[in-house]
C-alpha cells in the first residue's frame, strides 16, 4: 500500500515493551532466516506501485529491515540513490554483513528518536509488531513525503476457522490482525491518504499462479507427464506415519494451504487433458548447499572451526522429522515421471520412512565433525507450537515404481558436513 505523507518532521520517541522479543533472540529462534527468502518479491512489488503511480524520489528509508534483504535489493535495482535502514534489533544487525550491497546504508538504532527525513519511507510488515501501532504511526509520517506498507491480513474465514492468527502471533510476533478495510481505515485514521493499494500473496503468486502457467504451458505443448512437487506439510498433525491414501490433510499454514491448491489443479489438468498427472510430496530434504536458515545450517554455523568439543545454542530438541537427502529426493521425483500406471492422477510420498530427534541429528553431526557437541537449550529459540513428528509412510510409492531413499542419514550428514560452506555465526 502506498500512502502520501506530511513534509515536515519532528524527533518523536516511541518505546514499546513488545520489542524485547526483537533483542532477545526469540523473534530469531522463530524465523531464523528473518524472512530473507521473501525480500525478492516484496522488493519487486515496492518497485511497481512505485512506478505504476510515477513516484520521483531521490532517498529511501526502510523502517524495521530487519535482514536488509529489501535494501540491498532496491539499492542494485536503482543505483545512485541512498537507501537506508534502520533496525532496533542486535540479531538482524548481526544479518547485515553477511550481504553486500552498493548504495544500501544500515543504522542499528530507533528511527523515530532521528530527525531524519526522506523522499520516501517503507513499513514492510512492521506496524502490526507495535504496541501503540496507530501513535508509531502518526509519529511516522512526518519523517516521509510518500509512504510504502505492507501489512499481513491474517483476518480471513479460512485463517478465523484454522486459528491461522494464532500461528502469525506465536511464530510471526504479530500483535494486531487486519482486513483489507481496517488496513485502509488506519492509514486514513492516522493522516494518511491512500493512493493507491493492491493485494500480495507470495504463495499464490509463485505457487498457485506459478503453477496455472506451467500447466497451461504443457497443455499447448502436448506434454503427457507432470510431477509436482508437494510437501509433506499438507498432512495433518498426527503421531503416526503420514499414508497418502489415509491420513488426513489439514494445511495449517498459507505456504501447506498453496501447496494442496496445487495438488488440485494437476488433478483438474490431468481430467481436462487426458494427461498423467503425479504429485510428489516431499518430506525434509537435506543437502550441502542449502540456501535457507534451516535447522542444519543452522547447527553447523555454530560449530565454525569447532575443534574436539562445541557447544551449541538451540531450541526445540524433540521434535522428530523424515531427513532425505536430495539426491535421493531427485531420483524418487524421476522414478515418478517414468510411472506408467493407469490412473490419470496419483499421489506419492518422497522420504526416507524413517525419522530422527534434533538431539539424534547433532549427535550424527558431531560424529562426521568428529566433535563432542554439548547442547544448551536456548529459551528464546524455543517454539511455541511445533508439530511432534513428520514422518512419511512409503510403501506405496516402493511398490508402483520400486524407488526407496538409499542413503542412509548418517552417510547424509557426513556428506553434508563435507561439503557444507562454513560461516562463522553471529
Amino acid at each position: 500500500m502506498s500512502a502520501k505523507g506530511v513534509e515536515e518532521a519532528r524527533p518523536i520517541t516511541v518505546t514499546d515493551t513488545a520489542a524485547d522479543i526483537y533483542s532477545d533472540s526469540q523473534y530469531l529462534a522463530n524465523n531464523p532466516d528473518w524472512h530473507l527468502a521473501d525480500t525478492a518479491w516484496k522488493a519487486r512489488e515496492i518497485a511497481n506501485i512505485l512506478e505504476r503511480n510515477n513516484v520521483v524520489w531521490r532517498d529511501a528509508v526502510e523502517v524495521g529491515c530487519g535482514s536488509r534483504g529489501i535494501v540491498g535489493k532496491l539499492a542494485a535495482q536503482y543505483p545512485g540513490r541512498p537507501i537506508h535502514g534502520y533496525d532496533i534489533s542486535e540479531d538482524a544487525a548481526k544479518l547485515w554483513p553477511l550481504q553486500k550491497a552498493s548504495g544500501a546504508i544500515f543504522h542499528h538504532e530507533d528511527f523515530l528518536a532521528t530527525k531524519s527525513v526522506h523522499d520516501l519511507v517503507m513499513l514492510i510488515d512492521v506496524f502490526e509488531h507495535v504496541e501503540d501501532y496507530m501513535g508509531f504511526l502518526r509519529a511516522l509520517r512526518p519523517h516521509g513525503r510518500y509512504h510504502v506498507f505492507h501489512i499481513p491480513l491474517d483476518l480471513h474465514v479460512q485463517g478465523l476457522v484454522r486459528r491461522a492468527y494464532m500461528h502469525a502471533r506465536q511464530k510471526a510476533g504479530h500483535l494486531h490482525y487486519f482486513t483489507r478495510e481496517t488496513a485502509l481505515a488506519t492509514l486514513e485514521d492516522t493522516g494518511y491518504t491512500v493512493v493507491d493499494w493492491h493485494f500480495t500473496d507470495v504463495a499464490g503468486e509463485a505457487n498457485v499462479v506459478g503453477t496455472e502457467i506451467v500447466l497451461d504451458a504443457a497443455e499447448k505443448a502436448g506434454v503427457g507427464t507432470v510431477v509436482l512437487a508437494s510437501s509433506g506439510a499438507v498432512y495433518d498433525w498426527v503421531d503416526a506415519p503420514l499414508d497418502e491414501d489415509a491420513t488426513r490433510t489439514w494445511p495449517c499454514d498459507n505456504y501447506a494451504l498453496s501447496k494442496l491448491t496445487n495438488e488440485s489443479q494437476l488433478r483438474f489438468w490431468a481430467d481436462r487433458t487426458g494427461g498423467r498427472g503425479r504429485v510428489a510430496r516431499i518430506f525434509n530434504t537435506i543437502g550441502h548447499d542449502d540456501p535457507n536458515a534451516h535447522l542444519i545450517p543452522d547447527i553447523l554455523n555454530q560449530l565454525y572451526n569447532a575443534k574436539g568439543q562445541a557447544r551449541i545454542a538451540l531450541g526445540n530438541l524433540k521434535p522428530r522429522r523424515d531427513y532425505i537427502h536430495a539426491e535421493d529426493t531427485a531420483a524418487g521425483v524421476a522414478a515418478l515421471a517414468g510411472d506408467t500406471g493407469e490412473a490419470s492422477f496419483d499421489v506419492m510420498n518422497i522420504g526416507s520412512g524413517r525419522d530422527a530427534s534434533v538431539e539424534e541429528l547433532v549427535r550424527l553431526i558431531g560424529a562426521a565433525m568428529k566433535v563432542d557437541i554439548e547442547i544448551v537449550e536456548d529459551k528464546a529459540r524455543l517454539r511455541r507450537v511445533d508439530r511432534a513428528t513428520q514422518l512419511a509412510k512409503v510403501d506405496k510409492i516402493g511398490n508402483r515404481v520400486g524407488w526407496s531413499a538409499k542413503i542412509e542419514l548418517p552417510a547424509a550428514v557426513a556428506d553434508i558436513v563435507r561439503g557444507f560452506p562454513f560461516k562463522k555465526a553471529g
